[in-house]
């Protein structure tokens, strides 16, 4: 049997049954934790991803976050089950509990722009997109990682191989393919924002071949570094290009510059730990530009077999080397030491510092920096005014129009500084402190002479200013105190005018609501008597004239006695006709009243031992029985009803019950709709400290049960 009461719960949203639902969701919606029930297919997961996973349907693809029984396998198609999360990007499933349902081929990868795809807008869907391979190397046992460019973009491709260990495909390194897998998108946290864009690939397969590298870049004829980035008639669109140098400097593991007899070049690599200044190495790499300035990126590196070797130290002019001409080279410069600094290590670490000099030669200005292992405490190892010959590389630096404008030295270590001149003693920094000295205490006596000739004056000025401003501050207390207590006897006044009118308003609201519910409950109860005794009269009239006389009097009756309720509720004024009054006679009187001559019995029954009502309490509970048994005459068709007063030590209980054709109580019309009888029920239960309970359901009759706890007595308001 359905429960309804008049304080039901909200049901919960619907679950979302398809990606796209969950993709359009606000990333505030997301975080709410909404239902979600999906069915795809498993389009890519690793060992090591701790039970993660990516699906798609027909409306798209998204990830499904860590599930306790792991992850299941690419082409086997399941049923999601879990909550919406906004994600650090896009939003996702978290909390996932899945099943099996069987297994598919894989979605058909959709064909989109490198724009497209650099946008992030199809994270989690399965793509197809084809670009040049620029580096191919075994990251994980089970994976390959392959760094692509198309179109500008460089991007990450992982490949899941067809068994662990098995060494990544060097021959796709230069070729152009076409990869179909799961775009995913990397983040920044603490922006949720698109960091990269990667894709992953579900088998080698999904890689295909379009065009092969045309020239076996290691069989080509070695370029001079000179040639990398000058015009090459000869040269193809991702061609590679193979050069051969030594090495005169190391940048981190990624990072090294060459040199040869034409000049000095920087190249880029995976990784290059293994190689030392002087190493004569064999590059392969595509050219680029970084800076404006040529490199040879994504190199693979060969270290030949010759002694190791520094080339020679050369020595260019200022101006070459602003022209750019000593790149990457290395290079001897004397140059008078103007500035030395010192600054934290470029890695972030705390460990040693970084020094940085300024240098000047020929009326040109340039800076050398080198690693200094040494505590940023320590003293700093040059003095300005020396004259010094520096070694490093030179570094060429262009604006922003590409034009190379000025230069820089990265030195191996303070042993590339040698001091051929030490500074002169009265240097510009001992100069510097001893005009600063002069100049200071010619400000102090200046200063001393000044406030001596002034103080008696301002001394004077600031009594004659603090008496002035004494009395303005009495007399704006005064204005101020008298402000106060005008504001505040305003307020008062405010204030008990304002609760005036709130008790008042509260008055008329609670007394216009009882006299509404009186007027209903008195005056429909007694019209609906009065429609049933005239509904008899009118069956009765052709064929039993004197019962329907019989009929019509009682008719009269109840209109005159629904008079007098009316104009008693009118003027509130309520007396018992006799000290003895008893509720359960009254019900038995009602019911008698309201049915007689209608062919339904209603049977009136009392247990336990009564207690004293309150004049509130029997009103309120006699209206419900009357609500209630006119609503059972008017809407159930039942011939037979039921009236039990219940009395307990602590609680009251009023049952009416009718075995009528029911109905159902969530769709029962109410106020909205101009029915007040449910709710002026419940209403009067609620206004004794009751409570209002209808248990119906189609077919199966009505009960309505009204409980009143006798322990405590109700604070009932009006």
């Amino acid at each position: 049997m359905l429960l309804f009461t008049w304080q039901l719960a909200l049901a919960d949203d619907a679950a979302l049954t398809c990606v796209r639902d969950l993709l359009d969701l606000p990333a505030e919606e997301a975080a709410l934790g909404k239902a979600v029930h999906i069915r795809g297919v498993v389009t890519y997961t690793e060992q090591s991803w701790n039970g993660q996973f990516f699906i798609q349907d027909a409306t798209g693809g998204v990830f499904v976050g860590g599930s306790s029984k792991g992850a299941p396998q690419p082409g086997q198609v399941v049923e999601v089950r879990g909550f919406s999360h906004p994600g650090a990007y896009a939003p996702f499933v978290e909390r996932p509990e899945w099943e099996l349902v069987g297994s598919a081929p894989l979605p058909e990868a959709r064909d989109i722009s490198i724009e497209r795809f650099a946008s992030g807008i199809d994270d989690g869907l399965r793509i197809q997109v084809s670009g040049r391979v620029r580096r191919v190397f075994l990251e994980k046992p089970d994976r390959w990682n392959l760094l692509m460019s198309s179109g500008g973009q460089r991007f990450v491709v992982m490949v899941r191989p067809a068994k662990p260990n098995t060494p990544a495909p060097t021959s796709w390194v230069g070729a152009m393919v076409k990869v179909s897998g799961v775009l995913a998108a990397d983040y920044q946290l603490h922006r949720r924002g698109l960091a990269m864009v990667r894709v992953f690939v579900a088998s080698p397969d999904e890689v295909v071949v379009e065009k092969p590298e045309e020239i076996d870049p290691f069989k080509q004829e070695l370029i001079s570094l000179a040639r990398i980035g000058q015009y090459r008639r000869d040269l193809a669109p991702g061609q590679r290009s193979r050069v051969r140098g030594v090495v005169v400097a190391r940048f981190g593991s990624e990072g090294l510059a060459l040199e040869d007899s034409s000049g000095g070049l920087m190249i880029h690599g995976l990784d290059f730990d293994g190689f030392m200044p002087g190493d004569l190495i064999e590059a392969v790499g595509f050219e680029e530009l970084e800076g404006f300035l040529p490199v040879l990126q994504d190199c693979s590196v060969t270290k030949m077999d010759a002694p190791r070797r520094l080339p020679k130290v050369i020595n260019p002019s200022v101006e070459d080397m602003i022209r750019g001409k000593a790149h990457a080279c290395l290079v001897g410069v004397d140059a008078d030491l103007i500035e030395v600094s010192e600054r934290p290590a470029p890695d972030g670490s705390d460990k040693g510092r970084e020094i940085v000099m300024i240098l000047q030669r020929d009326g040109k200005v340039f800076k050398a920096e080198y690693a200094d292992a040494s505590s940023e405490k320590a003293d700093l190892p040059f003095q300005p005014g020396s004259r010094a010959n520096v070694i490093g590389i030179c570094l060429a630096e262009a604006n922003r129009d590409g034009r190379v404008v000025s230069f820089r030295l990265r030195l191996s270590g303070g042993d590339a500084v040698t001091i051929t001149r030490p500074p002169p003693w009265l240097n510009s920094g001992r100069l510097r402190i001893a005009l600063l000295s002069a100049l200071g205490g010619m400000g102090l006596f200046g200063a001393w002479i000044l406030m001596s000739s002034r103080k008696n004056r301002l001394l004077r000025c600031e009594i004659r200013e603090r008496e002035k401003l004494t009395a303005e501050l009495q007399q704006a207390k005064q204005k101020l105190s008298q402000r106060v207590d005008e504001r505040t006897e305003e307020l008062k006044l405010q204030i008990s005018a304002r609760k005036e009118s709130e008790v008042r308003f509260k008055a008329v609201i609670g007394e216009r609501t009882r006299l509404a519910q009186e007027l209903h409950d008195g005056l429909q109860q007694g019209l609906t008597g009065v429609a049933l005794q005239l509904d008899t009269v009118s069956r009765l009239r052709e064929r039993a004239p004197e019962q329907s006389n019989h009929h019509l009097e009682l008719a009269r009756t109840l209109m005159r006695q629904t008079h007098a309720d009316l104009r008693s509720s009118v003027w509130n004024l309520r007396s018992r006709s006799q000290e003895d009054f008893s509720l359960v006679e009254a019900l038995r009187q009602s019911s008698d009243r309201f049915t007689e001559g209608a062919g339904v019995k209603v049977e009136v029954f009392q247990t336990g031992d009564p207690q004293t009502l309150s004049e509130l309490e029997e009103e309120n509970l006699l209206r419900i029985g009357q609500e209630a048994l006119t609503n059972a005459l008017k809407h159930s068709d039942s011939k037979r009803m039921e009236i039990h007063l219940d009395f307990s030590p602590e609680l009251l209980v009023l049952r009416i019950r009718d075995f009528g054709r029911g109905f159902a109580p969530e769709q029962a019309l109410g106020p909205a709709d101009g029915h007040f009888g449910l709710s002026g029920m419940a209403e009067r239960a609620q206004r004794i400290g009751g409570l209002l309970e209808i248990h119906s359901e189609q077919g199966s009759g009505t009960l309505i049960e009204a409980s009143l706890p006798l322990t405590i007595s109700p604070t009932a308001t009006r």
